[in-house]
């Protein structure tokens, strides 16, 4: 039994260092997935960790050189004769040479899972197999073709066609035959070449947004795993086909257009595709080649059609006979082009235009096409044909259904109403009375307009438009205020087709306030508060200026709200508190007061949208939230400035910072977090009331304690010695707790490491943190923090100047463990880089670091490469503690050695202190053999 497809995911990189998120990105499950914590070997080197775990954009950073089971070794080098051996995957795997022993192994273990949808889904991002392992699979799809679910076996089908239809890029291409052309003159061979450059091909991909594959199971899990498009390659410009290669040029043009016709219905299994307009407005220029799929080829056909007419109208006539008439898209755009030009008889266009059936004759994609031909060709058209239009506007439709917004009629009376009203515009008369039948439809149309109508045949191409925000405040200025509001819902109203939105009430909470504060008023009177003009009038950039006399009414409104009410709007009036900023303190001293107690009152009543994430920092919460921006406010009183160590606070200010803490669940812990950001000023100041309000938290291991620790940890400030002390326990608590977030190591490290850092025999001692509790923290933690200590150590050690150059030696010797848990090869790869950027301490750190190391995987190994100045390379300098750290740190398996490690054995083959070593001669052999 072959081991199972999901051991792809392990024995790729990629795959192993994903970046850690949702198992199910667009599921109701918060469920998360961290693919290294589930992949991962034990030799790989961990990940850096994450700076923000929030942050979906930003991909892992892999670390150098991890293990690939897919990728060439010096062994699969050795092992064929052939110099150019074979890629298993990716780009180069088609034309590269015959795979090595191992990877032919490993082609024919895929071919026998390949069935499995995991290996479907991962092949697909990986690029082309080596030709052999495709020609495997594909037996296999011959030979057993009941072993493969339906989804998997079409996928394999579509992947293995795109894999055999490779290309020469089409830029690429379009110079070396526009080269061609300018020297040898155009013929059907040059001709063929470039209607190539413009040939449809089949586009594969994973599908977006599926389920990780780690959650997947053999009954649940997502179909199709491929998302199959057609791709419609040109280069960046076009040539001049000459008059006389005319004809065979839109043959093989319209060859392509058939291909694309093909390929659409074998992916969507029908042969409706998606069509932007391809007939441009009166007078503009002609659609793009080049715009967004099939359009670009139809909209380059008719170009060459065009032509064809002018040139040779029989043999356009002729061609255009040629057009499959049961396709209603692609050449049905073609044929609605052609019946709307001249080369096509009138009777022959009516019949054209007349013969779609309903879903297309009234259908989205062919609509402004099709009016505008029916337009064009109006008086050519004899009466009777008229006739025909006008009936089959009037009573025909889009087979809608009963569920269709609005009902049937209504819908069919909107599109009816559109398509004849924007004819009329255009000058199409006809035989009735448009106004009294469009009088008619109009009360079965509810909502329609005669701009819908104008917009009938407007292009579907997509557009980039910005919605512009319109903030005229002149519909309210004026009139009653008991209905302002109203006024402002209904003027405030987007405009759809101006990309326009309407805030009048925004301009006038900034051009007269006192008139927006008056209707808000007056709708409070009647028990309504509209939050969204609320937070308009609050949000507004003139409040931070506002004149004191305003400032007042407006915290005179508010508090005359209920706590019911006021606590609906509670964000936007700490927001608005808070950007008065120290503005409350000075010339609006009584305003913060007033606000207080009724804020107090209403915050326990407030639904908070947002639930805290286990995963995320309580700060993200705080710095968004109305305690959080009033803890922020109160920070900026001016009578808790510039005093003395000891002095306390004033009593006002601590008892509203305690009324904060007093609120109830997280609102508590966002005061907490704003208050343990200024933990180090706060203790200074006043020692006794922080360490009865936080310290006493500190040790904590809940909701409160995580809180406190994520302001302690987001201002990255190390403590005094006498605070430190009191921290410490929560601080060791924290580092071996098991959910320390990895964002936190960082900080944690640096703190534990400075706590050790003092000296430990000055008096009192300075080593606040002593080796044996440091070494059993980083015994008992994970990598993550130990990973961090010694990234922060190596940093503070390059200064030579500074006090941590020479704490580094002591740190190995004396703090890091040589303990089975830490004698891991992601430990070892990190203390030989600390060994590699020590300088003139290497021999000292590598003699400290030798039995505390294991043998490592060159992939994860860096350093060791000897750069243009080799005589500075420790191992031309220190050739005896370089063999020393090889000897220790180098696999059995000289083929996982890191890459030009050779170089390094050379230098210390003449190395005297070195060359004689039977140790670098056991090297030397194990690498050559």
């Amino acid at each position: 039994m072959p081991l199972p497809a999901s051991w792809l995911l392990a024995l790729d990189p990629r795959q192993r260092f994903d970046k850690p998120g949702l198992a199910d990105p667009y599921g109701e499950s918060t469920e998360r997935i961290d693919p290294y914590a589930s992949l991962s070997f034990d030799f790989d080197m961990p990940p850096q960790p994450d700076e923000g775990d929030d942050d979906v954009l930003r991909d892992r950073a892999i670390p150098d050189g991890p293990w690939d089971g897919f990728a060439q070794t010096q062994h699969d080098q050795d092992d064929t004769q052939n110099p150019s051996f074979g890629d298993f995957s990716g780009e180069r795997a088609p034309v590269s040479g015959a795979l090595s022993t191992r990877l032919n192994h490993l082609g024919i273990w895929f071919q026998r899972i390949a069935h499995q949808p995991i290996a479907l889904w991962w092949v697909a991002g990986r690029g082309p197999l080596h030709p052999h392992i495709v020609d495997m699979i594909k037996a296999w799809l011959r030979q057993d073709p009941d072993r493969w679910p339906d989804d998997v076996r079409r996928g394999w089908r579509f992947l293995i066609a795109s894999w055999s239809d490779r290309r020469v890029d089409p830029n690429q291409a379009y110079f070396d035959l526009s080269h061609r052309v300018q020297h040898e003159g155009w013929s059907e061979v040059r001709v063929r070449d470039y209607a190539d450059l413009f040939r449809p091909q089949l586009k594969i991909e994973r599908k977006f947004g599926l389920r990780h594959p780690v959650s997947w199971t053999d009954t649940d899990r997502p179909s199709p795993l491929l998302s199959v498009d057609v791709h419609y390659p040109h280069p960046y410009e076009l040539l001049a086909i000459p008059d006389e290669q005319l004809t065979y040029a839109v043959t093989r043009f319209r060859e392509n257009l058939d291909l694309a016709r093909s390929l659409e219905a074998e992916i969507s299994g029908r042969d409706h595709v998606y069509l932007q307009s391809t007939r441009p407005d009166d007078g503009g220029a002609p659609i793009a080649y080049d715009s967004y799929g099939v359009t670009g080829p139809i909209a380059l056909f008719q170009q060459l059609m065009g032509r064809l007419v002018e040139v040779a109208p029989a043999v356009a006539r002729a061609e255009i006979v040629r057009w499959p008439a049961q396709d209603h898209y692609i050449f049905g755009r073609l044929r609605i082009w052609a019946a709307g030009v001249q080369i096509t008889p009138p009777a022959e266009a009516a019949d054209i235009l007349l013969g779609f059936p309903n879903d297309i004759f009234w259908g989205s994609e062919q609509q402004r096409d099709l009016l505008f031909a029916i337009r064009d060709r109006w008086n050519d058209f004899s009466e009777a044909d008229r006739a025909r239009f006008e009936e089959r506007l009037r009573t025909t439709a889009f087979p809608w259904s009963e569920s269709a917004r609005g009902g049937k009629a209504r819908v069919e009376a909107y599109r009816r109403l559109d398509r004849l009203h924007w004819l009329a515009s255009q000058g199409v008369v006809f035989s009735f009375d448009i106004d009294t039948e469009i009088a008619a439809l109009r009360p079965l149309a509810e909502g329609w307009s005669e701009r819908s109508g104008q917009k009938a045949a407007d292009s579907n191409a997509p557009v980039a438009s910005s919605v512009d925000t319109d903030a005229d405040p002149s519909a309210l200025e004026h009139g009653p205020i008991s209905d302002l509001l109203e006024r402002a819902r209904q003027a405030g109203q987007s405009d759809f087709f101006d990309f326009v939105e309407r805030r009048p009430f925004t301009g006038l909470s900034e051009a007269k306030p006192a008139r927006a504060l008056a209707a808000l008023g007056q709708a409070a009177r009647k028990a309504e508060i509209p939050v969204s003009f609320w937070s308009a009038f609050l949000y507004a950039e003139n409040r931070k200026t506002d004149r004191p006399r305003l400032v007042h009414a407006i915290a005179a409104r508010l508090t005359s709200l209920s706590p019911e009410a006021l606590s609906s709007i509670a964000y936007p009036v700490a927001e608005w508190l808070q950007g008065l900023g120290e503005r409350v303190y000075g010339e609006l001293a009584p305003l913060l007061d007033c606000m207080w107690e009724p804020l107090l009152a209403a915050l326990p009543l407030r639904e908070e949208n947002r639930k805290h994430r286990v995963d995320s920092s309580w700060a993200n919460d705080a710095l968004n939230a109305p305690v959080g921006k009033l803890a922020q406010l109160l920070m900026k009183d001016p009578a808790t400035k510039g005093r003395d160590d000891g002095e306390e606070f004033p009593f006002a200010w601590t008892a509203k910072q305690e009324q904060l803490l007093a609120l109830p669940g997280d609102m508590r812990r966002h005061a907490l977090v704003i208050l343990g950001f200024q933990i180090n000023w706060l203790y200074a100041i006043a020692p006794q009331w922080t360490g009865q309000h936080l310290l006493a938290i500190a040790t904590n291991q809940d909701d409160d304690g995580d809180a406190l620790w994520d302001g302690i940890l987001w201002a990255a400030r190390a403590p005094s010695r006498q605070l430190y002390e009191l921290l410490k326990p929560g601080l060791l608590a924290r580092a071996m707790s098991p959910m320390r977030r990895r964002a936190e190591a960082n900080v944690i490290g640096g703190f534990l490491l400075v706590g050790w850092g003092g000296d430990p025999d000055a008096n009192p001692p300075e080593q606040l943190v002593t080796s044996v509790e440091l070494r059993d923290i980083l015994v008992e933690s994970d990598d993550d923090l130990r990973g961090q200590i010694l990234w922060h150590i190596e940093q503070w050690s390059a200064d030579a100047e500074g006090k941590w150059r020479v704490r580094l030696v002591p740190f190995l010797k004396d703090v890091w463990p040589n303990h089975r848990a830490v004698r891991t090869p992601e430990m070892s790869t990190r203390l030989v880089d600390l060994a590699l950027a020590s300088g003139d301490f290497f021999p000292q750190v590598v003699e400290a670091i030798l039995p505390r190391l294991v043998p490592v995987r060159g992939g994860m190994l860096r350093g060791f490469m000897l750069r243009e100045e080799a005589e500075k390379h420790p191992a031309s300098i220190y050739p005896a503690a370089m063999l020393d750290l090889l000897w220790a740190i180098l696999a059995e398996d000289a083929t996982q050695w890191p890459y030009k490690i050779e170089d390094t054995l050379d230098v210390l083959s003449e190395a005297p202190e070195t060359r004689a070593d039977p140790r670098l001669s056991e090297l030397r052999r194990r690498r050559l053999s």
